[in-house]
């Protein structure tokens, strides 16, 4: 048995072309599922965004890796993928930690981001305003920019447990049906939400999610632990610690920043 070393990207696995066509023949499935079921509009418009999307996640990737907190994502993976190779039977509960513990690390950096992007915003809607002389206007493709940052920090987000799954199928080789139905709640299910709070406070992916994200830490802060390579213990988890106390005392406050 090898293990994951500090060398290793777990992200890399999606640039593969069987990766990509996975992922666009998932996608294609559930858009052919929602296509017959037209008050879901909302929902198919995400899955046509997310098929648009899906060539460019790996540049997505590429900046999360360049952010300050990619390094500890990055081992967090390591972690899980070291675990699944001793106890591949748990694959479920630690796709339902990768996911959570994702959302509160990505969160904490949206959080900060955000507080600069308000007033990005504010000088975009002036120049559209300008642009389209018309102030409506201006406004409506600014509020249209803000609705596609969402959703791609959303989708940013289950990026990662999609990575996990993926390596798994792919590289290690386990569970490969299993995968594939979990992988297409991920898609599914991800499609109904269109923001990085709502999917923390009120997605739940049946097949391997108990709660939401929001549950998980509150009722179970430290549950990921067990899912951790002992070599990561001490220098992930404390920093990882530090976004669940973040997130608890942000994501309910009436004065929040949505993302």
């Amino acid at each position: 048995m090898t293990m994951y070393t500090n060398d290793f990207n777990p992200f890399e696995i999606l640039k593969k072309d069987e990766v990509q066509r996975n992922l666009n023949e998932i996608i294609s499935k559930a858009q052919n599922k929602e296509s017959s079921n037209y008050k879901r509009v909302a929902t198919r418009a995400a899955l046509l965004h997310l098929a648009h999307m899906s060539t460019s996640w790996i540049n997505a990737l590429g900046k999360i890796n360049e952010w300050q907190n990619g390094k500890e994502l990055k081992k967090f993976h390591i972690s899980q993928l070291n675990y699944l190779l001793r106890h591949p039977e748990d694959l479920n509960n630690v796709l339902e930690a990768n996911l959570a513990i994702c959302a509160i690390i990505l969160y904490h950096s949206y959080s900060i981001t955000q507080i600069g992007g308000n007033v990005t915003d504010a000088l975009n809607c002036l120049w559209n305003a300008i642009k389209n002389l018309s102030f409506d206007e201006g406004f409506e493709e600014t509020q249209k920019e803000i609705r596609n940052r969402k959703q791609r920090n959303m989708w940013n987000i289950l990026l990662s447990p999609i990575a996990l799954l993926m390596n798994e199928k792919y590289v290690i080789g386990e569970n490969k049906r299993l995968c594939e139905q979990l992988l297409v709640d991920i898609i599914e299910e991800g499609s109904l939400y269109s923001d990085v709070d709502s999917l923390c406070t009120d997605a739940v992916f049946d097949s391997f999610m108990k709660s939401n994200v929001l549950n998980y830490f509150k009722f179970n802060k430290h549950g990921y632990k067990k899912y951790m390579d002992s070599q990561y213990n001490n220098d992930v988890c404390e920093t990882i610690d530090s976004h669940i106390d973040f997130f608890l005392s942000n994501i309910e406050s009436s004065d929040r920043i949505y993302l």
